[in-house]
């Protein structure tokens, strides 16, 4: 290939160096010299013609271009002379680049990536900290809409504030009614984010009003939305769209008035809407209470204010608040129960990088699986260079012959570098690959149950390609200049004459001694953890829940406030329950439904509701939980769900008519409000004066979370106490999911048409879910510790066996003494315990500083368990033994004889 007119260049140079010697030929001859002669005396002239053009081309300035082209072409004819060799370094980097690849990806979507708007160090958001007797908890991402309307009105440190909410809205489109993703904002947000329209234009402080326009409200498009739902047709501006009830508010309509422009879609990481409303649409009747939680609170700083100055100011202005509404009380989530919080503040934090539920989550899991993906990609390193090292060992004399023609120590490693450069570069690319795949299913792994909408954004962008590159130039440095620099240190004269000789009678190795025991000390940590994160997850497996796991799916809908055939036509109000009795009745008569039920929550999903109830037992005195666990149900949901019933009955739908309010309360509340065991016909009190009469027992669930244990429960019936609520799920146990779902769905389409069902999900999903990051970080320690596992048995096989060809004379000497097969691999099991024990000792280092950031992960498994740290001390040893045992027995077949004839 001609790289800009090199070649040419170099072809006009050698006929122009022809032509002065056919002119100087052509010279000698018209004096007479014969043409014999006058070619041998123009040639001395001359002199060496290829040094004239050697010297001729180094003065163009692009030698060294084609001495590297020269040294990349012979390192691809070297790689493909060594398959074995080329495909194991290429498998090696593509596993270790890219699994770094794929984490960091994560890692920077869910922690680094900063918003794509104007000038993102300057967007702050506003949180709030909760403390209880002086435990403070996590700042929580959302506020309430009066601190909106507070800190509008006396805040100076902001250019303007953002609020915004993300959920669904119900679009009534011609194939029914859908949730689709949607975010509520202020009205001046997209102008404090500094947001652009792709078409039309964005909303407007104006546009956030009750009522509206008589048109409808003023509705933006997603580009991807506008992309793939309307073929990016510009037409689309002015189009009318039906809403029904969600979020908080009844239905209503749009106007589309513009199209985001690409890059922008949300301020919560992996938040995708598709449509962009005022608040004013979506909540109308807010109540501005200041200890509600229900928007994400952005703003812009002000040029020149710093955000702990506006922190200092937005929190003196909060407390000021909370003196003159001395009543307001606030609830944190503390060991497992809520607690009135004694102490509030208000925080001004960075918001460059957005707000994310995930965070808080898998914040800490995140900076060890990057640890644990570093630590493979040092063994990775380790391994190839002892790989190439092992290589150029074998290479030696065909070094030593190049440097003994004039080839310096400089170009006979950036020979050898090459190699590693190549092989870096295209496992790089295909490490890239591997981690766009691998993301994908981590991605899978992330994602909460309760939200299907999110997206994260993990794929090989700009950040993630760059820190691929600073990868490959690490493997380089590490696996290709150490090895080659110490390649390229050969002696000419000894090599060339000696050849194996001189690989046999050399000095020690000393990169060996050196990275066999930090991959050993590697690879226990990474076996420790995988021991851990295993055992916590098939601890997690082995949890009884309390309910059905399997057979279970549920659907949610939206049963909002609205002005529909179920509301009295002129003020907003709750569904009445025939339409629950008549939906519930639909599914449960659809063949292949066995059972179906409705609830206020389900387990393992997210949704909570506490209440305050107090007994009077025959014990005496009063019992009084202010959190207990409040769920409405109505009559099936104990034998859909498999709750086992310890003592009386379930709901009827005759209990809607009794004087006194009914309920169920589970073994624990039992136990705890009547101590006496006189539960089953007894009474509680829920919150001053609502008396009900306990008419079953049923067993414990572990309703929040598989790692806590059951909280006492109360159940309701859910026709009383849950159809005021604008969410419903249906539980139903079918012989197959695909029937449930047909069945509530078409329900639906027969009995509320213009109500949207959501997405369908198993008890199965819900179970596999609440253990996701511990599921993940054990699949990857598992992954990652068996590649460690593997390439340090590699590595120490390799540099065992390179001991034992470098010690065959010694090992031939001693056998010729009487030395025994036997005591020969005594002594190369030796001197590999003498690599490994240092590796393990230090190793064990690395696992209690590792195990400190596991501990919040773990179940019913400590850090430090003794026995899952000798299981993997016990598993390391055992890779060594069996990557020791094939050299020693090579060391017991030296022929003495073979062996002595290097002397």
């Amino acid at each position: 290939m001609r790289l800009w007119g090199w070649e040419r260049r170099k072809d006009d140079l050698s006929e122009e160096l022809e032509a002065h010697l056919r002119m100087a030929v052509e010279d000698r001859v018209g004096r007479g010299a014969s043409p014999e002669e006058a070619r041998a005396e123009a040639m001395r002239e001359m002199g060496n013609a290829p040094l004239v053009a050697d010297v001729t081309r180094e003065q163009w300035g692009w030698g060294w271009l084609e001495r590297m082209g020269q040294d990349v072409r012979y390192a691809m004819r070297q790689l493909r002379k060594s398959p074995g060799y080329t495909v194991t370094a290429l498998l090696t980097l593509t596993l270790a680049v890219g699994a770094n690849t794929a984490i960091f990806g994560l890692f920077y979507a869910l922690l680094l990536r900063s918003l794509p708007v104007d000038r993102p160090d300057q967007i702050v958001q506003v949180k709030l900290q909760l403390g209880t007797g002086g435990v403070k908890g996590e700042p929580s991402p959302l506020v309430s809409d009066g601190m909106y309307d507070l800190l509008s009105k006396t805040q100076t440190s902001f250019t303007g504030l953002c609020g915004w909410q993300e959920d669904t809205l119900n679009l009534h489109e011609g194939d029914g009614t859908q949730p689709t993703p949607a975010a509520a904002l202020t009205g001046e947000c997209m102008r404090v984010l500094g947001l652009h329209a792709a078409a039309g234009r964005l909303l407007q402080d104006a546009d956030d009003k009750a009522g509206g326009a008589a048109e409808g409200y003023p509705v933006v498009l997603g580009y991807d939305y506008w992309r793939t739902h309307f073929g990016a047709d510009p037409g689309v501006l002015g189009r009318v769209m039906e809403f029904g009830a969600s979020f908080r508010a009844g239905a209503a309509k749009g106007v589309v008035v513009g199209v985001m422009a690409p890059g922008f879609e949300s301020v919560q990481v992996g938040g995708r809407p598709n449509f962009y409303v005022p608040l004013a649409m979506t909540d109308p009747h807010s109540t501005h209470n200041l200890s509600s939680f229900n928007m994400s609170l952005i703003a812009r700083l002000r040029d020149g204010v710093s955000a702990q100055a506006a922190e200092a100011q937005v929190d003196a202005v909060f407390q000021a608040k909370l003196k003159e509404e001395k009543n307001l009380r606030f609830f944190t989530f503390v060991g497992g129960r809520f607690a009135e919080a004694d102490q509030v503040h208000a925080l001004a934090t960075p918001g460059r990088t957005g707000y994310s539920y995930l965070r808080q989550e898998y914040e800490k899991p995140l900076y060890l699986i990057e640890g644990m993906v570093g630590l493979s990609l040092l063994v990775a390193c380790a391994y190839l260079a002892m790989l190439a090292s092992g290589r150029a060992l074998a290479r030696r004399r065909e070094l030593a012959l190049r440097m003994a023609l004039g080839a310096s120590r400089w170009s006979v490693a950036a020979q050898l570098t090459w190699e590693s450069v190549l092989l870096a570069v295209a496992g790089g690319g295909l490490g890239t690959l591997f981690a766009w795949i691998a993301e994908r299913g981590l991605v899978a792994l992330m994602r909460p149950s309760w939200s299907e909408n999110l997206e994260l954004h993990a794929g090989p962008g700009g950040a993630v390609l760059l820190f691929t590159l600073a990868l490959m130039g690490l493997t380089v440095m590490l696996a290709g200049v150490w090895p080659a620099w110490r390649a390229s240190k050969v002696d000419p004269a000894s090599d060339i004459k000696e050849g194996e000789a001189s690989i046999a009678g050399g000095r020690r190795p000393r990169m060996g001694t050196l990275l066999v025991p930090l991959q050993i000390a590697f690879s226990l940590v990474m076996v420790t953890i995988a021991a851990l994160m295993g055992t916590t997850v098939t601890r997690l497996l082995a949890v009884d829940p309390g309910f059905r796991t399997s057979g279970v799916t549920i659907l949610s809908a939206d049963f909002s406030p609205r002005r529909s055939n179920f509301s009295d036509g002129v003020h907003h109000g709750p569904p009445p329950a025939a339409l629950f009795i008549a939906l519930l009745d639909k599914v449960q008569h659809t063949p292949g439904v066995e059972s179906a039920s409705i609830s206020l929550a389900y387990p393992l999903g997210g949704g909570t509701y506490m209440e305050n109830v107090s007994s009077q037992p025959s014990t005496g005195g009063t019992r009084t939980d202010n959190n207990l666990t409040q769920l409405a149900v109505t009559p099936g949901y104990l034998d859909t769900m498999g709750v086992p019933m310890l003592a009386g009955r379930d709901f009827t739908l005759d209990d809607r008519g009794e004087k006194l309010t009914v309920c169920i309360l589970n073994r624990s509340a039992a136990d705890y409000f009547f101590p006496g065991g006189d539960a089953l016909g007894g009474t509680v009190t829920m919150g001053r004066d609502a008396t009900m009469r306990v008419v079953g027992i049923v067993g414990d669930t572990l309703y929040n979370d598989l790692r806590q244990k059951a909280p006492r429960m109360i159940y309701q019936p859910y026709l009383e106490y849950g159809i005021s609520n604008p969410f419903a799920h249906f539980e139903v146990r079918a012989r197959d999911a695909g029937t449930a779902v047909s069945a509530v769905r078409n329900a639906f389409r027969e009995l509320a048409p213009d109500v949207a069902v959501d997405k369908p999900v198993t008890m199965q999903e819900l179970v596999s879910n609440s253990m996701g990051r511990e599921r993940m970080v054990a699949l990857l320690a598992g992954f990652f510790a068996l590649l460690t596992l593997a390439l340090t048995g590699i590595g120490l096989y390799g540099v065992l066996n390179y001991g034992v060809v470098r010690r065959r004379t010694e090992i031939g000497v001693r056998m010729a003494l009487g030395a025994t097969p036997s005591g020969v691999v005594t002594m190369i099991l030796r001197e590999a315990m003498r690599l490994v024990l240092p590796g393990v000792a230090l190793g064990a280092a690395g696992v209690w500083g590792a195990t400190r950031l596991l501990n919040v992960m773990l179940y019913g498994v400590t850090a430090l368990n003794p026995w899952a740290c000798a299981g993997s001390a016990a598993v390391l040893l055992v890779s060594a033994l069996m990557a020791s045992v094939l050299p020693a027995r090579r060391a017991a077949k030296v022929d003495p004889i073979k062996a002595l004839r290097f002397e």
